[in-house]
C-alpha cells in the first residue's frame, strides 16, 4: 500500500534513529485510517510532525490546512 516510501535523516546516535524510524512507521500505518474530521483538525506543525504532506500524499489523503496568516487575511478582508 505505502511501498515507494523513503525518508531520511541523519542521527548522533542508533537509539534516536531507531525511535524515529519507529515514529515515522506508526505514522505510515495510521495516515490511512484516518477520518476526514481527524484529518481536518491536522495543525501544519501536526502533518510535518508526522512525515509531512508528501506522506499524506502517498498515503492517498487530500490535506488542507491553513495558516494563521491564510486565516488573519480572510477575517481582514471581511
Amino acid at each position: 500500500m505505502m511501498e515507494g516510501i523513503v525518508k531520511n535523516k541523519t542521527f548522533p546516535t542508533e537509539k534516536l534513529a531507531q525511535v524515529w524510524a519507529d515514529d515515522i512507521e506508526h505514522c505510515i500505518k495510521a495516515i490511512p485510517l484516518m477520518s476526514p474530521a481527524q484529518l481536518s483538525a491536522l495543525t501544519e506543525a501536526d502533518i510535518e510532525a508526522m512525515g509531512g504532506a508528501e506522506l499524506f500524499i502517498k498515503a492517498g489523503k487530500r490535506i488542507r490546512y491553513k495558516t494563521f496568516r491564510v486565516v488573519c487575511d480572510e477575517y481582514l478582508s471581511r
